[in-house]
This record gives C-alpha cells, structure tokens and sequence, in this order.
C-alpha cells in the first residue's frame, strides 16, 4: 500500500502492519507486509515505525527470526507498482515468479526445482504473467505451458 498523508499533528495517521505500527506526521511512504516479512519505505516526510523514525529514502525491513535492518532502496523500483510495472535486477527467478503473482489471477508455477535459481533482469507489466513467461522462456530456453489458470515455466525435454 502507498500513503500519502496531510500533516496533522493532533490526529497521527497509524497503520498497522503485522504486529508493527506506523505511525505518521504528514508523508509519502510505502508499507509491504507478507507472511514472513514487512517493509516500509519512507519517499517523503517523516515516519515512525515503532521506536525507529525513518529519514526519506530509507527502508526498515523486519523479517521473521531476524533483527530489524534499515536500507535505501532505488525509490524507483519500490514505488513501481503504481506505474504498473516491476522491476527486476538480477532477481532469482523464484523470487521474480513470486513477485509477478502478487498481480495475476493466473498464476506462474516452476515445474524444475533447478530453474528457481536463474537471473532475472528488466522491467515487466504487471498483470500479465503470461508474457513475463514466454520472456523467461526466450531467454532460457525453457517451455511455457498455461492449464487452468496457471502458467508453468519448465526445462525442455
């Protein structure tokens, strides 16, 4: 989800993610929160999640079983989503399948556990898990077969 949020000093505008609270004073910022894993991203202003305040540009990343991080990640690529697309550095392809399915009602399955591990680079649509796939297969030399709704990506015998 993206916020953006008018100051407002005697009314914080709080989000909660998880068991993590974000608190906020008039800003721009992102909140992922999955299973195992919540991020926000603060674009502009100021944010506090829990005790820890946010300067722009910076993201806290809890994961579960792991202490709390704070990074800068490219803006850009965090944000998006909102322009439809994904992008995508050299990201494992099992993560990048992931990622794609967060957007599509058909959704991308591995058929060989082997191929999780190969490099996935550019800008995608998302919304269209169809063509992420034959891409991916172009460039590996893979097959795509779509059934019912999902689209498997998978080594050519």
């Amino acid at each position: 989800a993206f916020f953006e949020v008018a100051p407002h000093a005697s009314r914080p505008f709080v989000v909660d993610a998880g068991d993590r609270r974000v608190t906020v004073l008039g800003t721009a910022f992102a909140v992922r929160h999955e299973q195992l894993r919540t991020t926000v991203t603060l674009v502009e202003g100021k944010v506090a999640v829990g005790s820890v305040e946010l300067e722009p540009g910076q993201r806290l990343v809890e994961q579960a079983g792991e202490p709390p991080r704070i990074d800068t990640p490219s803006i850009e690529v965090v944000t998006a989503w909102r322009r439809g697309e994904v992008i995508m550095d050299e990201m494992p392809l099992s993560e990048a399948v992931a990622e794609m399915n967060r957007y599509d009602k058909a959704q991308l399955l591995l058929g060989n556990s082997g191929i999780g591990e190969l490099p996935v680079s550019g800008i995608y649509r998302t919304g269209d898990n169809s063509g992420f796939a034959r891409i991916v297969a172009e460039m590996y030399g893979l097959s795509v077969r779509e059934e019912n709704g999902r689209i498997r990506l998978e080594l050519k015998s």
